[in-house]
């Protein structure tokens, strides 16, 4: 288990005991239908969750609320915004209005989505903005953890200063550096004045 999980593990057992269990809570009269190891589930309110890589932030991620669903190792995150870091210097913000991630190994899917350990998928208006302004917004976006590396197949709008592109599909790192743009159509903006 890498530095970040056990990280990430020793704050759900600070967490935990302040959080309401769906376990204990009072559950409504009718659970047919909803697979059942959804509903043990731990919520956290104003969820603040940081990691640090040789003593550096690595990333700080924010959520007015956080289920943990323990039997699918996997964490679901409610307008999750989140600061990623490059040795310590902040390098792209992200946002999402759900953020599902992966806690451990062997996750079983949530709302139909599978991830491996470590990886998250970001979907409802997901805008990451990187240092130097470009934004990048997409219905839903995908990290892998094997390939570090972030993806998508959705329509996805890049905004830089002077320029907007237009695609289906993107790939870029975490910090958005070699940000690719496929399936593009670029609309350069002229400035006033110009002909």
């Amino acid at each position: 288990m890498g530095r970040v999980a056990r990280t990430f593990f020793a704050l759900i057992v600070l967490i935990a005991p302040a959080c309401g269990s769906g376990k204990n809570a009072k559950a409504p009269a009718n659970n047919a239908g909803v697979d059942p190891a959804l509903q043990n589930t731990l919520k956290m309110f104003d969820l603040h969750i940081q990691s640090f890589t040789d003593a550096k932030i690595a990333w700080d991620v924010t959520s007015p609320l956080g289920e943990l669903f323990p039997a699918n190792n996997t964490m679901r995150l409610h307008r999750m915004n989140s600061i990623m870091y490059d040795n310590g210097a902040r390098s792209a913000d992200l946002k999402s209005d759900l953020a599902l991630l992966a806690t451990g190994p062997n996750s079983q899917p949530v709302n139909g989505v599978l991830l491996a350990d470590g990886d998250a998928y970001l979907s409802r208006n997901v805008v990451m903005v990187s240092t130097d302004g470009t934004r990048v917004e997409t219905d839903w976006t995908r990290y892998s953890k094997k390939n570090d590396l972030i993806f998508s197949t959705a329509p996805v709008r890049v905004i830089r200063n002077d320029s907007i592109t237009d695609g289906i599909g993107m790939e870029a790192r975490p910090d958005m550096s070699e940000l690719k743009i496929f399936k593009q159509n670029l609309v350069i903006l002229g400035r006033e004045g110009e002909e």
